[in-house]
């Protein structure tokens, strides 16, 4: 059979493979079409004489640390698999452009060559703070787009190794290696174990070759003598070969290709720090007065109060604003060729907006609704405005170089485009925390009297005076919010913060939130963080009572253990301190309907949408309650205004649809079914999508979801409900008996599908089914009659 239809029936219907597109000695590429969420992606498939040599499940196991890395500068990997006895995986299709290709076209100007090194050292410094060593930085894996550089293939190296060393066989023919020969550093080359500084040397190789047009070894003719080079041999001083240059930023790549790793720089969070003074093209100095010493990597990165927080250099005065004031709050840009962390941008803008969320009689529109919009791409002032229904728009952009930060920031009228304000502030980055009411006072002014705060006031408050802490906060924040594996990441994050800081009441409340998403988004047990999340979440009420996230993690945690009184009135405490906090709305949203409480609910969910329409958690439970109340028609509206919002999560791909389906209509609900993907990714929601396509008529499709949850480790959290939910349409005997084994093993079904559900419905009158019930705690009267 010819590979590319031997890939097409492995990959199933999931994917359409169009073409192959090349490829290297380890590899063949094709593009092919996700016809689930309709993008383009990529399916490399390992050669067969690398396959050969390797343990197939050991390289998906491994590749799964890979899927792991969630950064704007890596490129994802979105699942893996085998065709035909050779490994694949499979990765967004990135339009643009290799670095391999840009060098290809001519020199590369030296500011853009450093705005790529410096995305490049941003997606090396996360991987290597979560223990993954790319083993293959080259050109060909620097893929630009949109004026930003990622990095492919993370991780894939290493899981070749791991697999190949669970063999016997060794990979000694000629032409298969890990890693390649030109960009080699000299462990790999002999043969070593390597660490996190074998991607610096491959990346000062990879910095040689952008900024004089030119390999270091650019003369060796052959691989044996490439090796040796890297070896043995010391390049030309790039200073000599490439005199535009600024000198100490040659010193740095020379620096990066030492022979001894250990006189290499340490990490790539030190090479940022000393590329942040890099010379600009066509001017004779730095951006602002360097700094001789270094600068702090947290306050480049954790400034998200930084255009709250700036002495004001020159502002302009405006008459204030009349009548209803009304904000909303975008990423403030990153300018001056230097693509910052997406979680810099975002935690500025978080800042703004609950600092501005304080002034009297203003009203800000959510974050994550302006957030949206600023994702989508919609960043005019009337757009933002218009959507969202405010009168102003807060924007702006930053500049960085060393210690020195310049920010512009903008107060945007929506009904004329006008500029109501603005001002631009430049200063030193280590006073951020102590000058935050300054511009705060600035912003204030331009909403006229009646929004202006007093001389004390400290409304700018970030909850810490450690920079070290907020930074790590941001970047928890921001992994926390795109759910997934990132939650993990997240829990990490949060306890670095409070190591930095243990008094710093956001980050124990975070860390609490986060553990208590663990149990949906990893194998991680509820009854195993239950503990740690409640100590959090009272450290930091204990150190802020007005947090209204930790109440929610409490709450979370009483309704993960079956206290459903207890969830119930820690939900409503945290809506008595916030009444419009969203998570708090729609996760009480979601409780209410575990417990039958639809009508309840539904209130819950409608206000949450009111208060932030761009909320994709938010419209889909709300669709799945307008479908359990029998508004199938809103219920179809808002399933597919949630996809158009975010059609990658994986409530998106099932909820909606298995609401739809309990109300009759079959065809609806099979339109708006997605793929969650492999069940080893989130069994529930596997088992979720089992139920509704053998109820669609795709008994095939489930039969092959079912196979995958039977596969997995009996012992794993959240695989007995999956089975049940799996089971519950075609085989009650044995959905019953995983509904059993999920009690024992203490896993929260009720919280996961309400068990209130039409799926139960074939299980409902069996007296197993009522001491199930009993056994979480539930009414037996109230879940065994018809649904509310």
């Amino acid at each position: 059979m010819p590979l590319i239809e031997e890939i097409q029936r492995s990959l199933g219907t999931s994917y359409t493979v169009e073409r192959e597109l090349g490829g290297g000695g380890m590899s063949r590429v094709f593009l092919a079409h996700d016809t689930r969420l309709h993008r383009a992606v990529v399916v490399k498939i390992l050669s067969s004489e690398l396959s050969a040599a390797l343990s197939n499940e050991r390289f998906e196991r491994e590749i799964q640390l890979a899927a792991a890395l969630q950064h704007p500068h890596i490129v994802p990997v979105l699942s893996a698999g085998d065709a035909g006895g050779m490994p694949y995986y499979v990765m967004p299709f990135i339009e643009g452009e290799s670095l391999r290709s840009r060098l290809s076209a001519g020199p590369v100007p030296l500011s853009l060559g450093l705005s790529i090194l410096r995305d490049v050292l941003r997606a090396l410094e996360f991987a290597h703070q979560h223990g993954v060593v790319h083993r293959d930085i080259k050109p060909e894996n620097v893929l630009l787009s949109g004026g930003s550089a990622v990095v492919s293939d993370f991780g894939i190296a290493k899981a070749i190794s791991a697999a190949r060393e669970s063999t016997e066989i060794a990979l000694t023919r000629e032409g298969i290696s890990l890693g390649t020969p030109a960009y080699m550093s000299p462990e790999q080359a002999v043969g070593e174990p390597v660490d996190h500084r074998a991607d610096i040397y491959s990346w000062g190789v990879v910095a040689y070759e952008i900024l004089c047009s030119r390999h270091p070894f650019a003369d060796k003719v052959s691989t044996g003598q490439m090796i040796a080079a890297h070896v043995a041999e010391a390049p030309p001083p790039l200073g000599k070969v490439a005199p535009h240059v600024p000198p100490h930023v040659c010193a740095i790549v020379m620096q990066c290709l030492a022979k001894d790793r250990e006189q290499r720089p340490d990490s790539a969070l030190r090479l940022l720090d000393s590329l942040a003074i890099a010379t600009t093209p066509g001017a004779g100095v730095s951006l602002f007065p360097p700094k001789a010493r270094r600068f702090m990597p947290v306050v480049a990165v954790g400034i998200a109060a930084v255009a709250i927080a700036f002495a004001v250099t020159r502002s302009r005065s405006e008459p204030p604003l009349t009548g209803p004031r009304s904000v909303a709050v975008l990423p403030f840009d990153v300018v001056g060729g230097d693509t910052a962390d997406t979680y810099f941008a975002e935690g500025m803008a978080d800042e703004l907006t609950t600092v501005l969320s304080k002034l009297p009689t203003l009203r800000v529109a959510s974050r994550s609704a302006a957030f949206s919009l600023a994702r989508s791409g919609k960043r005019s002032a009337r757009e933002v405005g218009t959507t969202l229904g405010v009168q102003t728009v807060l924007e702006g952009s930053v500049q960085r170089a060393g210690e020195r930060l310049r920010v512009r920031a903008q107060l945007v009228n929506v009904a004329d485009g006008l500029t109501v304000w603005s001002d631009t502030y430049e200063r030193s980055a280590k006073d951020v925390f102590a000058m935050q009411d300054d511009i705060a006072r600035a912003i204030a002014r331009a909403f006229g009297p009646v929004a202006s705060v007093s001389a004390d006031s400290t409304i700018g408050a970030t909850g810490t005076s450690n920079v070290d802490a907020y930074d790590l906060y941001l970047r928890a924040r921001y992994l926390l919010e795109r759910r997934g594996k990132g939650v993990s990441l997240a829990v990490d994050y949060f306890q670095q913060a409070i190591g930095r800081d243990s008094a710093f009441a956001k980050a124990y409340a975070g860390l609490a939130d986060a553990l208590e998403l663990m149990p949906y988004f990893s194998p991680v047990p509820a009854r195993q963080v239950e503990a740690r999340a409640l100590a959090a979440a009272t450290r930091g009420l204990e150190l802020d009572p007005s947090l209204a996230e930790a109440y929610v993690a409490i709450a979370m945690a009483h309704q993960h253990a079956y206290r459903w009184a207890e969830a119930d009135a820690a939900y409503r405490k945290a809506l008595s301190v916030e009444p419009s906090f969203v998570p708090a709305l729609y996760q009480y949203g979601r409780f209410l309907l575990g417990q039958a409480r639809t009508t309840e609910g539904l209130v819950m969910l409608q206000k949450a949408r009111r208060i932030d329409p761009l909320s994709p958690t938010t419209s889909v439970w709300l669709s799945y309650g307008l479908a359990v109340s029998g508004d199938v028609r809103g219920a179809i509206a808002e399933g597919k205004r949630v996809r158009a919002l975010d059609s990658t999560l994986f409530t998106v791909q099932v909820v909606p649809s298995e609401g739809v389906l309990n109300t009759g209509d079959t065809a609806s609900a099979r339109a708006m079914l997605g793929h969650v993907g492999s069940a080893e990714l989130s069994p529930g929601f596997s088992g979720i999508e089992a139920y509704v396509r053998w109820a669609i008529g795709d008994r095939d499709g489930a039969r092959g979801i079912i196979r995958q949850l039977e596969a997995l480790p009996a012992d794993r959290w959240m695989v007995a409900t999956a089975k049940a939910l799996a089971y519950a349409s075609s085989d009650t005997a044995r959905a019953l008996a995983a509904m059993e084994d999920a009690l024992r093993k203490r896993e929260i079904p009720a919280s996961w599908t309400p068990l209130s559900d039409r799926l139960y419905d074939p299980l409902r009158n069996s007296p197993r089914f009522a001491v199930v019930l009993r056994g979480y705690g539930l009414d037996e009267k109230t879940f065994r009659g018809k649904p509310r």
